[in-house]
């Protein structure tokens, strides 16, 4: 993968990320219905993205979005930002 889609990747994961825990850790806890991107959703609280996560945190991003669309959410906001970069 080109160094720039990589860094580019990894910016949006952290905006997206950061968005998500920007409010407060008592926030409730929605289930996106598959336990391998909750169990991530809680891991990325907790420790850091490495190089050795990047892609399993990077394809498992990518269901969750689609898990929201299914569920009626407006993630345009993700891909204005994906414009950006």
């Amino acid at each position: 993968m080109p160094r720039n889609v990589h860094m580019k990747t990894r910016i949006l994961l952290a905006c997206l990320l950061l968005s998500l825990f920007h409010s407060s850790e008592a926030a409730q806890f929605y289930p996106s219905g598959s336990t391998d991107i909750d169990t991530e959703r809680k891991a990325v609280a907790f420790s850091s993205t490495t190089p050795e996560n990047h892609r399993e945190r990077t394809l498992l991003l990518f269901m969750w979005l689609h898990a929201l669309q299914q569920q009626g959410a407006d993630t345009r906001s993700f891909f204005e930002l994906e414009r950006e970069y």
